[in-house]
C-alpha cells in the first residue's frame, strides 16, 4: 500500500485530498516535535520573514538570541559553533573541525548507522556507500553481546593515531534502533580522550528529549568534543547544530558556514520551538510514552519481532520485510503513517502524543502478529 498524498496537516494529523486524516507516526522524520503548524513556530517564522529572511550570515539580534539560548543547553565547557540546514551538514562540518584539529584524515563511526547521504557522511554509516571516501573504518555496532569485543577493535584503532575522530549515533534511529550502552558511550569518549582522537555524539535524531533526557550525551560523567543536533529543534523548519569543546581559532579553517548557516528564519523558529517546548514539556508523559513500548517488547518477541528504543523514537525490527509490509499496509489502513524501512518500522511521536495512541498502534500490530 502506498502513503496517501498530502495536502495539508495539523497538530498530530496529516490529510489527503478527500479530508482523510492520519496519525502521524513519522513526523517529517522526527523533525516535527511539537505538531504540525504549531501556532507559536508559524507565527515566529512569518514574523521573521517580514523582517528579513536570508542576509549573509552578517550579525543579527535573531542570531544573537538563537545561540545565547542554546548556550544554556549546553555544559560549561561547551558552545555552539554553527547552526546547519541539516543533520548532514553538520556532520560534514564536525569532520573536517576534527581534521582541522588533530592534522588526520580518517574516522571511525559504526555500521549501519546514519549521519547523512553526502560521499563523506555515508561512508560514516554503510559498508555499500555508492562512494568510499578516504580510508573511514566501520566497525561493528555493539550490541549487550558484542561490546567487550568492539571496545577492543575500538581501541587498537585508536592506538595507530590515524585518526581524527570517532562518530558515534548513540542510537541506532534509522535501522533497527539499538542502544550503545551508557558504558560503551563512556568508554569510547574516555578511550578518545587518551589518545587525543576527537569525540563526536550525532544527536541529529536523538537530541532534545527525544529519547527522554535533553542529550543522550548528557547521561554521561564527561560530554563529547562535539555534539550534533537535533533535527526537531526547529519543528519542521530546517536546522541542526553543531556544539563543541575545540578554541574557535580552529574553525575558519575549518571551513565554517554556508549560504544558509545561521539563517535568521531557521533562528526564529529555533526560538521558538525552545520556549514552546520548555512550556510544554512533561517529562511523565514521555515516560508513560516509553514504558507502554517497554510492556509491548516481550510481547512481540513471541512473534520473532524486537522493539528496541527509548523515549519517543522507537523501531520495530520484525521477522521479515514480508511481514514489515503487512505490518505497514495494517497500519496504513487504519490511518496511521509510520516510517518502513527493510525489515523495520519506526516510530516517531511527537512530545504530547499520548500512551493510549501507542497502545492502540501496537496493539493492533500485535493481533497482526499472532494471526501470521
Amino acid at each position: 500500500m502506498d502513503y496517501p498524498e498530502i495536502t495539508r496537516a495539523q497538530g498530530h494529523y496529516l490529510y489527503d485530498g478527500d479530508e482523510r486524516a492520519f496519525y502521524d507516526l513519522i513526523s517529517g522524520f522526527g523533525t516535527v516535535f511539537l505538531g504540525h503548524c504549531d501556532k507559536t513556530v508559524v507565527e515566529a517564522v512569518h514574523q521573521q520573514m517580514q523582517q528579513y529572511g536570508a542576509i549573509g550570515r552578517l550579525p543579527s539580534e535573531i542570531r544573537r538570541r538563537c545561540f545565547e539560548l542554546i548556550n544554556q543547553l549546553l555544559p560549561d565547557s561547551h558552545g555552539l559553533d554553527v547552526i546547519g540546514s541539516t543533520g548532514m551538514e553538520s556532520n560534514e562540518y564536525a569532520g573536517k573541525l576534527a581534521a582541522v584539529v588533530s592534522g588526520k584524515q580518517r574516522f571511525i563511526a559504526f555500521e549501519n548507522t546514519m549521519h547523512g547521504k553526502s560521499v563523506f557522511t555515508s561512508s560514516l554509516s554503510w559498508q555499500n556507500a555508492p562512494v568510499k571516501c578516504g580510508q573511514n573504518v566501520l566497525l561493528p555496532f555493539p550490541t549487550e553481546e558484542t561490546e567487550e569485543d568492539v571496545l577492543i577493535m575500538l581501541a587498537d584503532c585508536l592506538k595507530s593515531g590515524d585518526f581524527a575522530g570517532c562518530y558515534l549515533e548513540p542510537l541506532r534511529g534509522s535501522c533497527d534502533g539499538a542502544i550503545a550502552s551508557l558504558t560503551f558511550r563512556e568508554q569510547l569518549v574516555a578511550l578518545c580522550k587518551q589518545h587525543g582522537v576527537v569525540s563526536i555524539f550525532d544527536e541529529t535524531l536523538t537530541g532534545l528529549y527525544r529519547t527522554g533526557p535533553l542529550f543522550m550525551a548528557s547521561e554521561l560523567s564527561q560530554f563529547p568534543d562535539i555534539l550534533i543536533f537535533a533535527k526537531s529543534i526547529g519543528n519542521g523548519v530546517p536546522a541542526s547544530c553543531v556544539a563543541s569543546n575545540i578554541a574557535q581559532f580552529h574553525h575558519q579553517r575549518a571551513l565554517k558556514g554556508s549560504t544558509f548557516s545561521d539563517n535568521p528564519v531557521a533562528c526564529a523558529a529555533i526560538l521558538a520551538t525552545l520556549e514552546a517546548i520548555t512550556e510544554r514539556i512533561q517529562p511523565s508523559e514521555i515516560s508513560r510514552v516509553e514504558q507502554t513500548f517497554v510492556g509491548f517488547q516481550k510481547r512481540f518477541e513471541q512473534y520473532g519481532c524486537e522493539l528496541r528504543g527509548k523515549g519517543l523514537l522507537w523501531v520495530l525490527a520484525c521477522r521479515s520485510e514480508a511481514q514489515a509490509n503487512h505490518f505497514f499496509d495494517t497500519l496504513i489502513s487504519h490511518n496511521y503513517l509510520v516510517s518502513k524501512f527493510g525489515e523495520n518500522i519506526r516510530f516517531l511521536p511527537k512530545m504530547n502524543t499520548e500512551a493510549s495512541t501507542i497502545e492502540s498502534v501496537l496493539s493492533l500490530l500485535l493481533t497482526q502478529a499472532k494471526v501470521g
